[in-house]
């Protein structure tokens, strides 16, 4: 597989204006997909963070469980990176990662505002975030790379400001590894990668890790072979053509149920 390049020029033009608004901060809230945590944590973030206290943020914690939570928590304490799971679609543990950005913050501060700064690799729920934390429909959201394309200040509460970032990724992924667990969770473009291979990798880690919802839904055997799985799915929902099985649809509804974490709890990173 060839090197993964997608760097859109205003993600260079963010890292810059960031550097710029980075004394204004408090404490950053790294945001990572608790499927992928580390495939989601861009490498040259730190560079980015420097001096300012942040907390590694995995998101999406319903879709894994809670022994892969753990570990990699565990993982990032390790690396003495303080880190908590949320979900920031419901809510859960939000207002603990409140807490815990607190106590990371100077103390020179402490009488003033909390000013938080969310960065992320894109579709990691930065922007469902911030909406949770401000109570309303404050930034746009979508199960695609790429909404949000300028820094904005949000204020969320009398104590609260947040700075919302576009999602940043790293300008080449070389591992191709890692680059179709971004895939599969959503962090890159659809485009960057055949379909129907980051298809396959998807089913194959549902089949290594028996994860049985898709497989019992078309009665088939975890090691049924996956040219079949796609007819027996297109059969199912009646994604058929007058020549034969609209694997396109296939591939997209598999993608979209994966993503949306209904084909049950899987971790990527190991």
């Amino acid at each position: 597989m060839t090197m993964i390049q997608w760097y859109p020029g205003h993600m260079a033009k963010t890292r810059r204006q960031f550097e710029k608004m980075r004394k204004e901060i408090d404490v950053i809230l790294w945001i990572v997909d608790a499927r992928a945590p580390f495939s989601s944590m861009d490498p040259t973030f730190l560079s980015l963070i420097q001096d300012k206290p942040f907390l590694m943020v995995l998101n999406k914690m319903d879709r894994v469980s809670p022994a892969d939570l753990k570990k990699a928590i565990d993982r990032f304490h390790h690396q003495e990176k303080p880190a908590i799971g949320i979900n920031a679609k419901n809510g859960k543990n939000v207002a603990a990662m409140i807490t815990k950005a607190e106590s990371l913050r100077s103390k020179r501060r402490l009488l003033k505002e909390l000013r938080l700064a969310v960065i992320g690799t894109p579709n990691v729920g930065k922007s469902t975030l911030i909406n949770t934390l401000a109570q309303r429909k404050a930034q746009a959201v979508a199960n695609t790379p790429g909404i949000t394309r300028n820094l904005v200040w949000i204020k969320a509460s009398k104590t609260l400001t947040i700075l919302d970032a576009p999602g940043l990724m790293w300008p080449k992924i070389e591992d191709p590894t890692v680059a179709f667990r971004l895939a599969a969770i959503g962090s890159i473009k659809d485009t960057l990668l055949p379909v129907d291979k980051v298809t396959q990798y998807i089913v194959s880690i549902l089949a290594k890790q028996k994860q049985m919802m898709i497989f019992k839904w078309v009665d088939v055997d975890l090691d049924v072979p996956f040219e079949t799985l796609i007819e027996k799915i297109a059969q199912k929902h009646g994604y058929l053509t007058p020549s034969g099985i609209d694997t396109q649809k296939v591939y997209e509804w598999i993608l979209k149920t994966f993503r949306e974490g209904t084909l049950g709890p899987v971790y990527l990173d190991d």
